[in-house]
């Protein structure tokens, strides 16, 4: 199944509803409204191996940043909180990953929050691991290389316990740089500081079992300019490493072994 949950509404009004969708996308139903968490936009959600969906962060319908984490255990309809205040800053435009433990159990996943903004618009450039389903949460790393930033896209690649954060919007505009991480979120590598694609905020990034990455639309600025291109691409070794040249995510017409057209330019 496929959930939606919360999110800005008509009017910027924050949402507190869950949709469900178990036909890939075709089709969708209500299963809440208003569920146990309070109305929000700009957090993260996450589904674990075994199935439970968590959500947590954002900002509320008054515009402060939030720092609760919530679990469903079937599928969207019910919500226990397990944290009002977790150790990490409120925050909001974060992003979020899972990596799965040594027999995909849950709740043994791995969760990590990376970057957002906190109070004041305050670029955060930490990540956050949860071992145990997100009920405690240590720090992992407090100023990594990479800039501060919010609207970021974060993937799990297929091989174990590597990512990839891309683009976002940092103090210096938006980004489309990619870093890699392959142990755990603990040290990072800038594979390339400007990929092909436009810099962007607030896209949708995703690995495909294959091994390459998509990045789809998201905004040029940081109050709009809003995209509807798709980028595909396959990543070799960071710019300069025994000479490799640095990995780019391509135009989707040229590189998409499913033949994935780029959209034209303007509202997604």
């Amino acid at each position: 199944a496929v959930l939606v949950l919360g999110g800005m509404g008509g009017a910027g009004k924050a949402l507190q509803d869950v949709w469900q969708s178990t036909d890939g996308g075709v089709t969708w139903e209500r299963l809440v409204e208003p569920a146990a968490w309070p109305a929000r936009a700009g957090h993260c959600a996450v589904a674990l191996p075994g199935g439970a969906a968590m959500l947590f962060g954002g900002f509320g319908s008054g515009g402060a940043p939030l720092n609760d984490v919530w679990r469903s255990g079937d599928g969207g309809s019910t919500w226990e909180q397990l944290a009002e205040a977790a150790p990490w800053p409120a925050r909001a435009w974060a992003a979020a990953a899972v990596l799965a433990s040594e027999g995909d159990s849950d709740p043994g996943a791995a969760i990590l929050v990376l970057g957002g903004s906190t109070t004041g618009d305050s670029l955060l450039d930490d990540v956050w691991r949860s071992e145990d389903g997100g009920q405690n949460w240590d720090l992992l790393v407090d100023g990594a290389p990479w800039a501060g930033r919010r609207g970021h896209g974060v993937i799990t690649l297929p091989e174990a316990n590597s990512l990839l954060l891309l683009g976002g919007f940092t103090a210096a505009g938006p980004q489309s740089d990619v870093w890699r991480s392959q142990d755990k979120g603990v040290s990072w590598e800038l594979l390339v500081n400007e990929a092909g694609w436009k810099a962007r905020s607030c896209f949708c990034a995703a690995a495909l079992p294959q091994g390459e990455v998509l990045v789809l639309g998201g905004q040029e600025t940081a109050t709009g300019g809003y995209l509807g291109d798709a980028w595909v691409g396959v990543l070799g070794e960071p710019a300069g490493s025994d000479g490799a040249a640095a990995p780019t995510l391509a135009d989707a017409a040229a590189a998409a072994p499913t033949s994935l057209a780029p959209a034209a330019a303007g509202m997604a």
